[in-house]
């Protein structure tokens, strides 16, 4: 009889943990459809199944505050070195009409200085038949309102190359943070919208927020460019009508909610 006891016992513990071992394997398969994310010192575990993933974007609109301008200087002669020194005086007749318009030395910046051979390619061999030299620099102008202004100068200074102006702002990381509010509310108001429609219940708070690709790094927005020669462009003191547009900052980002 006391054997008899001893026997159920055994056979109950077996059973016990055959019990143990399938509950185990049970919730290690549960585990596979699963997403552990983690919220504060809290392992949160959030079921795949029962989600909703949304992308928001949010746009803010910002006034540039510089302009970039692009000159070319160019001379010709038929020796190297008189060419040469004809750019160089031209340049520094730009460059203190650059100045004099109002724009800052520091934001003044001398490029490529080139001195070019001229072939005439009607005769056989090509031969040389003078020099061209061209000097390019590079403006920043931090009042907008007076690049029309700059152009103009520079032309009528010798300037014979004209690229730009292209716009940007010197600092757009608070208009990026707002942009980011913005998207982050846009893929609420998705989430909400879908859950309504799959007649679920969202839980308000999202369990994973990604930052997707952005322009928080502005890049500079060309405004309809001034692309001319001094023979296209009559300057005169009447400054280059110039068009600025506001500029679109975008963020965008992935949220997922957990769905009931």
């Amino acid at each position: 009889m006391k054997r008899s006891k001893t026997f159920r016992y055994l056979v109950l513990g077996v059973a016990l943990v055959c019990l143990g071992a399938a509950v185990s394997g049970c919730k290690s398969e549960e585990q596979i459809q699963q997403q552990v994310q983690q919220k504060g010192d809290e392992a949160v575990y959030v079921d795949l199944r029962s989600t909703i993933t949304v992308s928001g974007e949010g746009k803010v609109m910002l006034t540039p505050d510089k302009a970039t301008v692009y000159f070319t200087i160019r001379t010709q002669d038929k020796e190297a070195t008189s060419a040469q020194q004809q750019n160089a005086e031209s340049t520094t007749t730009v460059l203190d009409a650059i100045k004099t318009a109002g724009v800052a030395a520091a934001d003044i910046n001398t490029g490529a200085v080139n001195v070019y051979e001229q072939y005439n390619y009607d005769k056989t061999p090509p031969t040389v038949e003078g020099y061209e030299a061209s000097c390019e620099l590079t403006v920043i102008v931090r009042d907008t309102t007076i690049v029309g202004e700059v152009i103009s100068a520079a032309v009528a200074a010798g300037a014979t190359g004209v690229n730009g102006p292209e716009y940007a702002v010197s600092d757009a990381s608070e208009a990026y943070m707002k942009a980011l509010a913005a998207a982050m509310a846009d893929a609420k108001a998705k989430a909400e919208a879908v859950a309504e429609g799959a007649g679920v219940r969202l839980i308000s708070l999202p369990v994973s927020i990604q930052e997707q690709s952005s322009n928080s790094d502005v890049a500079p927005l060309a405004a309809p460019r001034a692309e001319a020669t001094a023979a296209e462009m009559e300057a005169d003191t009447i400054p280059m009508p110039i068009s600025i547009s506001d500029m679109e900052i975008t963020a965008r980002v992935s949220a997922i909610y957990e769905i009931r």
